[in-house]
C-alpha cells in the first residue's frame, strides 16, 4: 500500500550515509540506493481513502518516507525497499490505534529488460504497527512497461505504457487487483535546467478484491507530477548523487460506486537517489 516530520532525521542519516560502489572483482555489479520523504493531504490507495474519517475538517497531513536499494547483475536486477505511513489523525480514524504509525510496507523485486520491454516480479508484506499485533498480508505482483520508442521513431519514450497484476496471497481465491497505464515526460531544460512535468492515466480493475465476488472495472486515477532536480542548481556534485523535489496531485475517478468514492489529493515529494 502504498512519512512523517520524525522520520526526516532517518532519511537524512540515510542520505549522509549511503553510497553506490561497484564490486570491486566484478564490474557487471552495481549498486544503487535511495530515498524520498512524501507529506500528502491523503493517502489513497486503489480508490480507497485509508486517512479520512467523519468530521476531519482541515486535512490532517499523511508523512511517508521510502527506502531503498537494488543492485545491477548479469542477470538483472534486485532490489527491496521498505516504506512507511504516518497518518496524524490516527487517534482520531482508529481510537484504540496504538500510535500513528499507519503502515510499514517490505517489498523484494526482481527486474529485468528484454528489448524494448522491462518485466518485474516481487512480493509485498504489508504491516499495520497500530493495529491489532500480527495483523499482515502478503501480495505476489508481476509488472511490464513497454518503451515505445522505437515505435513512434523517438528519442524518449511518448505514452510507456505499462500494466501491473497483483495477487493477494493469503488465501487461495485470487483475489487481484490490475493496473494499466501511460504517462509522458516533458522536459523543460530550455526554460529551467532540471525540470519536468508528468501526467499520467492509470486504470485500476478489481477481480473480488473490493468486493471478494465481483470483477469490475474499478477507477481511473489522473496524476499530475512536476520535478524539479535541485542538485545541479545547488551545486551538489554528481558523487553525492541526484535530488529533487516534485509536486504532485492526483483525482480517483470511482467506477465502483458502491465502494469508491471520487478522490482528489496532493502533496509533495523529496527525494534522493544514487
Amino acid at each position: 500500500m502504498h512519512g512523517n516530520r520524525l522520520i526526516t532525521l532517518l532519511a537524512l542519516a540515510v542520505l549522509a550515509a549511503a553510497s553506490t560502489a561497484r564490486a570491486q572483482d566484478n564490474e557487471d555489479l552495481v549498486f544503487r540506493f535511495g530515498a524520498d520523504y512524501t507529506v500528502a493531504t491523503d493517502y489513497v490507495w486503489r480508490g480507497l481513502n485509508l486517512s479520512e474519517y467523519d468530521g476531519e475538517g482541515t486535512e490532517d497531513l499523511n508523512h511517508q518516507l521510502n527506502v531503498y536499494a537494488s543492485i545491477d547483475t548479469e542477470i538483472g536486477t534486485f532490489g527491496g525497499r521498505v516504506w512507511f505511513e504516518w497518518f496524524a489523525g490516527q487517534d482520531e480514524l482508529d481510537p484504540d490505534a496504538d500510535g500513528h504509525l499507519q503502515e510499514v510496507d517490505y517489498v523484494a523485486w526482481y527486474g529485468n529488460t528484454f528489448g524494448s520491454l522491462y518485466g518485474e516480479v516481487g512480493w509485498i508484506l504489508y504491516t499495520f504497527p497500530s493495529g491489532d499485533s500480527g495483523d499482515t498480508t502478503n501480495e505476489g505482483y508481476a509488472k511490464l512497461l513497454y518503451n515505445d520508442s522505437e515505435l513512434f521513431g523517438t528519442e524518449q519514450p511518448v505514452l510507456s505504457p505499462w500494466v501491473a497484476y497483483y495477487m493477494d496471497l493469503d488465501n487461495f481465491s485470487h483475489d487481484s487487483w490490475i493496473e494499466v497505464g501511460v504517462q509522458h515526460l516533458f522536459d523543460f531544460d530550455e526554460f529551467l535546467e532540471g525540470l519536468s512535468v508528468r501526467p499520467s492515466v492509470t486504470l485500476g480493475g478489481d477481480h473480488r478484491y473490493l468486493t471478494g465476488t465481483t470483477t469490475q472495472l474499478a477507477n481511473l486515477v489522473y496524476g499530475l507530477g512536476v520535478t524539479y532536480d535541485f542538485g545541479d542548481a545547488l551545486g551538489v556534485p554528481d558523487r553525492y548523487g541526484s535530488f529533487a523535489i516534485t509536486g504532485f496531485i492526483n483525482y480517483s475517478q470511482a467506477f465502483a460506486d458502491d465502494e469508491l468514492d471520487d478522490e482528489l489529493w496532493g502533496g509533495a515529494t523529496v527525494s534522493w537517489f544514487r
